[in-house]
């Protein structure tokens, strides 16, 4: 089988990946309110430093897979907002 030109493809998923990391940083910066507070989710800034993604090309295939350096990323996209549950 000969392997396909995904150039293009990479090219354009790179992008992609470059502005969703913009704009979830950007998001991590705007002030929410909780429990009538209003709190920045990210407030050392390191949440939004962490993220990155990655470009996986394969011989048919290219994949873009988000990460965070920071383990909280995940319990605060699933919207976990302290360690007891009410």
């Amino acid at each position: 089988m000969e392997d396909l030109n995904l150039n293009n493809t990479a090219k354009a998923l790179d992008l992609y990946g470059k502005e969703v990391i913009k704009r979830a940083q950007r998001n991590l910066k705007i002030k929410k309110k909780v429990d009538g507070k209003s709190v920045i989710t990210d407030n050392t800034g390191q949440l939004a430093k962490g993220l990155r993604y990655k470009l996986i090309k394969g011989k048919s295939t290219v994949n873009l897979k988000f990460e965070s350096a920071v383990d909280y990323g995940y319990y605060i996209e699933k919207g976990v907002q302290g360690r007891i549950s009410t």
